[in-house]
C-alpha cells in the first residue's frame, strides 16, 4: 500500500531497508504500481540502515525519521526547500535506534485520538500527501527530466511485457 501511495503522489525512488524484517510484495495491494517506481532494496548486512542513510546524506538528503516519541518537529514544520528522505520503521517497532541516532530530525505526524500511531501505510500516505502538496504549492521543481521519464517508461515496459528481454534483443540489437 505504501508503494502504491508513493506512485500516486509522484514519488519515484523508494529505498527498502531489510535488516530484521523482509519486504513482502503484495501485487493485489500495489496493483502494478511497483512497475512504475524505482525500488531499491538493501538486505546485504545488519548495518543496512546506517549505510543507506549515509549514502542518501552524501547525495544531499536530510534524513527524517518518523516516530511518535521524542521528536524535533511535526510533519507540518518540515523544511521542504531541502531534499528529504523520510524513514518509516516497521509496523510494530518503528524506526530502529540506529535510524533515530543518524537521523537529521525526528518527526511526528500530528494525531488527536488515543492511539499511539498510525499504521505504516497510512503514515506514508499522510506524509506524502502533505509534502507533495507543499512542493506543488511552492513551485519547487520536483518532476523528472525527460531522459529519466523515458527510462521509467522503458523499465515499466520491461516489467510489463512478457519476454521483453527477448523482444528487446531481437529488435534493438538487430538495429545496431
Amino acid at each position: 500500500a505504501s508503494i502504491r501511495s508513493a506512485d500516486c503522489f509522484g514519488i519515484q525512488n523508494i529505498h527498502i531497508i531489510e535488516n530484521y524484517n523482509s519486504f513482502n510484495h503484495d501485487s493485489e495491494v500495489s496493483l502494478g504500481s511497483e512497475k512504475w517506481v524505482s525500488l531499491n532494496r538493501y538486505n546485504n548486512s545488519k548495518e543496512n540502515s546506517i549505510s543507506v542513510c549515509n549514502m542518501l546524506k552524501s547525495n544531499g538528503y536530510q534524513i527524517i525519521a518518523t516516530t511518535p516519541h521524542n521528536t524535533d518537529c511535526s510533519l507540518y514544520e518540515l523544511d521542504i526547500s531541502k531534499k528529504i528522505a523520510l524513514v518509516f520503521g516497521s509496523e510494530i517497532n518503528g524506526c530502529s535506534q540506529d535510524i533515530l541516532k543518524i537521523a537529521d530530525k525526528k518527526m511526528n505526524i500530528p494525531m488527536y485520538g488515543f492511539s499511539e500511531s498510525f499504521n505504516i501505510s497510512v503514515s506514508v500516505s499522510l506524509c506524502l500527501q502533505h509534502l507533495t502538496y507543499l512542493i506543488r504549492k511552492n513551485n519547487i521543481n520536483w518532476q523528472l527530466e525527460n531522459k529519466m521519464k523515458n527510462q521509467v517508461i522503458l523499465n515499466w515496459l520491461r516489467n510489463s511485457i512478457k519476454y521483453s528481454e527477448k523482444i528487446e534483443k531481437k529488435y534493438y540489437l538487430s538495429r545496431m
